[in-house]
């Protein structure tokens, strides 16, 4: 009862209906849910750290999270890190994430539509095979299993302000110290009575149709990446519709 999976035909019935189908009286409300962007409705919700050392026994692989945690910890303090970001964990581990530590957050925006960005993005620069499909995840901020108490918290930075991406993609985090590798699997054990996570699936096919969309909204890789990182990320977006265009052009 935790995960409902809700496959749409189409792009535009996805735009149609995801808000109806999330918010009883049809009207968005930010940081209701929280939307991440698949490239393929086939991968799990695996953190980086989960996904590098899914082979290890569970224990294992958190004590191993917490040397890691301890150890970048002690070498950003003698890096400069200053005390406020060191005594918060989780802003830590964001800070390491942002510069390639594998951690156990995932990221998460208060926007569907950006999160949809993301994951046909993702689909195109992967070269997930059709007839694949994306998914566009929302997750129940108000659900009372998202708890540092139960093992996966939500954390939403305070300077966000400070960090131009974070800002510009409505940035938050799930935060996990359980022994489960995804967070379906955190979401089955604890057995809530209602839905906690949705999975909304799109047919790749619809990428080029979505990214236009998504731009004449000012959804697009310049809006959502500061300075010249948002230039060379839509110029390759651009070749990858292309190529995408050309595979799925009859012929």
């Amino acid at each position: 009862m935790g995960i409902e999976h809700v496959p749409y035909g189409s792009w535009q019935e996805f735009k149609a209906s995801v808000i109806q189908d999330l918010f009883e009286d049809d009207i968005f409300r930010p940081g209701r849910f929280v939307f991440r962007g698949m490239g393929s409705d086939n991968w799990p919700l695996v953190t980086s750290f989960d996904r590098q050392f899914d082979k290890l026994p569970a224990l294992q692989r958190v004590q191993l999270w917490e040397r890691m945690v301890h150890s970048f910890s002690d070498l950003a303090r003698r890096a400069g890190v200053d005390g406020s970001t060191l005594q918060d964990e989780p802003r830590l581990l964001a800070l390491g994430q942002h510069y390639g530590l594998p951690t156990r957050l995932l990221d998460w925006t208060e926007s569907p539509y950006v999160a949809s960005f993301f994951a046909f993005r993702r689909a195109l620069t992967e070269l997930v095979a059709e007839p694949g499909r994306v998914a566009v995840w929302a997750l129940d901020t108000s659900a009372p299993i998202w708890s540092r108490a139960y093992g996966v918290e939500l954390y939403k930075p305070e300077d966000a302000g400070q960090n131009e991406r974070l800002r510009r993609q409505g940035g938050t985090f799930t935060h996990s110290r359980t022994t489960h590798t995804t967070l379906e699997d955190y979401v089955d054990t604890m057995q809530p009575a209602q839905p906690v996570l949705w999975k909304f699936t799109v047919a790749v096919h619809e990428a080029a149709a979505a990214l236009a969309d998504l731009d004449a909204m000012g959804i697009n890789a310049q809006a959502l990446f500061p300075d010249l990182t948002g230039v060379t990320e839509a110029a390759a977006l651009h070749v990858l519709v292309e190529l995408f265009r050309d595979r799925v052009r009859p012929r």
